[in-house]
This record gives structure tokens, C-alpha cells and sequence, in this order.
């Protein structure tokens, strides 16, 4: 199977190797505040490693907020299906249409479920299997996105399309200046 993406907040997690002998002596922050799962389900996306912004830009954008800077991890899918843990295609809530289909679950979430991936998000924490996707970088990529025509503003919520009018109007003033800065 290929990498599987999620979105983490690398603060949360142990930034030095395993400091905890079992799972069950694993800190309840990230697994509270950093696993959230929903119908028993543990929401990833379905990426190539170098497609890391188009992943980024898709998870900030189903997260029906302002975007921001994310950390993401790469899980490797054969390593899920090695735990024992099932993986189910299915679509995912993110205005990037062109998207949803590269969503995936992890199914019958449970506490050893949990567990095994929290050890797996470690494991590739430490083997440096995460990239940051910048504000600005999934900004410049929306922009572009919208510009193709492959992201409609329209779908966009509230707080996103502030930031893309913002944006847009600071490029236009940036191209007057540079206009009248070329003239003179």
C-alpha cells in the first residue's frame, strides 16, 4: 500500500526516541488531543511523499478553518496492514473536489488500535518521516489551485476566503508598485 498522510502536532509527541517502555506508558496528550477519531474511524489521505503541499492543502482544508502551518507524518500503508489494522478507501470532507477520493480510514478504532498507531507515529517521527507545510506555501498553492480552476472560492468557508482576499489584494498592490516603480 502507499503512504498514508495525517496531520500531527509535533510538540505533542515524544521528540527523542521512545521514553516509555509499553504503549500504556505513552503520555495521554497526543493520544487525547492529537488522535481524534471519529465513529471509530482514523482519518488519513493517500499521497506520494513528494506530493506533500497538495496533501497539506487538502487536510487544511477540511479542517474548516483558517490555514495555517501543519506538520504532517507519512505512515507507511503496509505497516498499518502489518498491525493488523484495516485501512477502507472512502471520501473525504475537503472543498479540494478533485481530493476526496485520496481519503482513507483506518476502521474499528479502538484503545490497541490507538496504540499501535501512536507507536507507528513515533517510530516515524523519529525516522524524520514528516515534512511542515508553511501558511504561506498552502496559501501559494490554493492561490494557483483557484487560478486552474480546480478550487472554486465559493467552497471555500468563511475564514479561508478572508485570507485569499487579503492575499489577492496584496499581490495586486505589490504589481501597482512594482508598475510605477518600473515607470519612474
Amino acid at each position: 500500500m502507499a503512504t498514508l498522510i495525517r496531520r500531527i502536532d509535533m510538540k505533542k509527541w515524544p521528540d527523542d526516541g521512545p521514553q516509555y517502555s509499553t504503549i500504556l506508558e505513552l503520555p495521554a496528550e497526543p493520544i487525547t488531543r492529537d488522535m481524534n477519531s471519529r465513529l471509530n474511524t482514523f482519518s488519513l489521505w493517500k499521497f506520494s511523499r513528494d506530493e506533500y503541499l497538495e496533501a497539506g492543502l487538502t487536510i487544511a482544508l477540511s479542517l474548516g478553518k483558517e490555514i495555517d502551518t501543519i506538520e504532517i507524518i507519512f505512515l507507511d500503508g503496509d505497516s498499518i496492514s502489518d498491525c493488523g489494522l484495516t485501512v477502507e478507501n472512502n471520501d473525504g470532507e475537503t472543498c479540494y473536489h478533485v481530493m476526496k477520493c485520496h481519503h482513507y480510514d483506518i476502521i474499528n478504532m479502538n484503545h490497541d488500535a490507538l496504540g499501535k498507531v501512536a507507536d507507528l507515529i513515533i517510530k516515524n517521527i523519529n525516522d524524520g518521516n514528516f515534512e511542515i507545510c508553511m501558511k504561506d506555501e498552502l496559501l501559494d498553492l490554493l492561490i494557483q489551485r483557484m487560478d486552474e480552476g480546480i478550487i472554486e472560492k465559493k467552497h471555500l468557508n468563511k475564514s479561508v476566503k478572508k485570507q485569499v482576499e487579503k492575499l489577492l489584494k496584496e499581490i495586486a498592490e505589490s504589481e501597482i508598485a512594482n508598475k510605477i516603480t518600473d515607470a519612474s
